[in-house]
């Protein structure tokens, strides 16, 4: 029987959480999550991470540390009482001190979202769709002081569709984890798994990302401009204005990539539309080809379709998106 502990906090850490609980060979020991957190309407109790919740559906020890790096040592010293394999972190969403990793006699191991050394850091589902990579996956590494850059002892592939968007992405993601993560642990700790060190000349970093990032550059390629889409999708969108009215636009990701190659002979100047067809509007880019958005949903009004759009704001072929330069 392999025993851990499980460190994350929010709800796909809860799902995995949840799977690897009902896993036969495997014991959670104890569960570390972030403290709960004030609701939004005053008198309300706080409101418990999704992981805590979880863990307290199935009677598991859970902590909620205020903090890792001062005044930790009864945490510390709490948990040093639990005989423990190997730690589990999957968004945790803190800083965990170095001192914390080597705990447990296999040390601490944690699952990321891309195929490192690529994509280290905090972002790493929007920026595989930020570049417009075609596959990224799983990599189970183990924890060292410097962020995501420890030895690599399991990787799994998933591939991104033209489609995809963030959460259709995670989603793939997150039934993959789920699938693979028990045996990957069970193998890690009986010593089954070869392990490579990372090249750190190889590697790429992505830092957070805020809602301000989804402003559209018309002067930027149609693809950048979808990419970006995709990747903000979870972040608030992408938004541009029209007669000085903010508006989140959603192009629309069915539409194939040769449709929008052949949309060059319609083009126009960056951001104006450079033509309307039933249910998309198309708006040029600074590559000669145009965009297709198939809702519109205009800051503080409901979501629209484009023919709704079209008819309600009278738009028409030649009117133009605000295009911010750089």
């Amino acid at each position: 029987m392999t025993r851990i502990s499980f460190w994350g906090s929010p709800g796909i850490s809860a799902t995995l959480l949840e799977k690897i609980i009902q896993s036969k060979n495997i014991l959670v020991e104890f569960v570390v999550t972030q403290e709960d957190k004030p609701r939004s309407y005053r008198g309300r109790q706080d409101e418990p991470t999704p992981v805590k919740t979880k863990a307290d559906e199935y009677n598991i020890p859970v902590f909620t540390p205020k903090t890792l790096k001062k005044n930790a040592d009864d945490f510390y010293s709490q948990i040093s009482q639990f005989q423990v394999d190997v730690n589990v972190v999957f968004a945790y969403g803190k800083i965990i001190p170095e001192r914390f990793f080597d705990l447990p006699k296999c040390g601490t191991i944690n699952f990321h979202a891309s195929l490192l050394p690529k994509l280290r850091g905090a972002s790493p589902i929007e920026h595989a769709l930020l570049h417009g990579e075609d596959k990224t996956g799983w990599t189970m590494q183990k924890m060292v002081e410097k962020l995501d850059a420890g030895d690599i002892f399991y990787t799994r592939e998933v591939n991104i569709a033209w489609e995809d968007d963030f959460n259709s992405l995670l989603a793939k993601l997150m039934s993959e984890l789920v699938t693979f993560s028990p045996s990957a642990i069970n193998q890690f700790v009986s010593g089954e798994l070869d392990h490579n060190s990372q090249n750190d000349k190889i590697a790429t970093h992505c830092g957070k990302i805020d809602a301000q990032v989804g402003q559209i550059n018309w002067f930027s390629s149609v693809f950048d401009i979808r990419n970006l889409s995709r990747a903000m999708s979870n972040r608030g969108g992408i938004y541009s204005s029209y007669n000085y009215k903010k508006c989140k636009l959603f192009p629309d990701l069915q539409v194939d990539r040769e449709t929008i190659l052949q949309s060059s002979i319609f083009s126009k100047q960056p951001g104006v539309i450079s033509m309307i067809t039933k249910d998309h509007i198309w708006i040029s880019c600074n590559d000669n080809k145009s965009l297709p958005l198939n809702y519109i949903q205009p800051e503080g009004k409901k979501k629209l379709t484009a023919s709704e759009f079209i008819n309600g704001y009278r738009i028409s072929a030649g009117d133009r998106f605000d295009a911010f330069s750089e």
